[in-house]
């Protein structure tokens, strides 16, 4: 079994690339879904974001606002550290034991980690291929507005606090542009997926 770690900067279209292999029959880890499970109510990660960020960051249904929240770390690298100093850590055991249990199972010939911070969070280590999808900032931009619906310069910031795209290419086993059509990205990874035997 193989492990597949699909990386970029915000907006590329990383999903888009790993519903290719899904569509395919490939497991795959979505390493965002996860970052809303660790901070549920009653979890470790909830209550340590709580302590860290205070309760005006929680809604009166006690859940965490994740709007807001996002906006605070989109402005400040200060509280963007803190709150990945909470939440890789809870998301990549998780993400580490999901590979166990496909590496046990033997159900999938590959598994998926879809994820933004994959280098930062060291899960590339775990990959044996590492995809990078790659865009420009123009259309980054609308994808994340059209996405969230922030602003322009909401979404802007939100590139700018992001590492540039020579960090995520550095050490990537493939590269895709996604500056073309949805369909010419898909047809570019189902090629590749097939290359790879799956």
């Amino acid at each position: 079994m193989i492990v597949i770690g699909i990386t970029g900067q915000t907006g590329s279209g990383k999903s888009i690339a790993s519903n290719v292999f899904k569509d395919r029959g490939i497991k795959v880890i979505d390493a965002d879904k996860i970052a809303r499970n660790v901070a549920l109510p009653g979890t470790e990660t909830y209550y340590s974001l709580k302590e860290a960020f205070g309760e005006d960051y929680f809604l009166s249904d006690g859940t965490l606002d994740r709007k807001k929240l996002g906006k605070t770390v989109f402005d400040n690298n200060e509280k963007l550290a803190l709150l990945n100093s909470i939440t890789l850590p809870a998301i990549c055991s998780i993400i580490e034991d999901e590979i166990t249990k496909e590496l046990v199972c033997k159900t999938s010939k590959a598994v998926v980690i879809d994820a933004p911070l994959l280098k930062q969070a060291g899960l590339d280590k775990l990959c044996d291929v590492v995809i990078v999808i790659t865009s420009s900032k123009e259309k980054r931009i609308s994808r994340i507005i059209d996405r969230d619906a922030i602003s322009y310069s909401s979404a802007e910031n939100r590139i700018l606090r992001q590492n540039d795209e020579g960090y995520y290419v550095e050490n990537a086993t493939k590269v895709f542009s996604n500056d073309n059509t949805a369909d010419q990205l898909i047809s570019d990874v189902n090629k590749y997926a097939e290359e790879l035997g799956l």
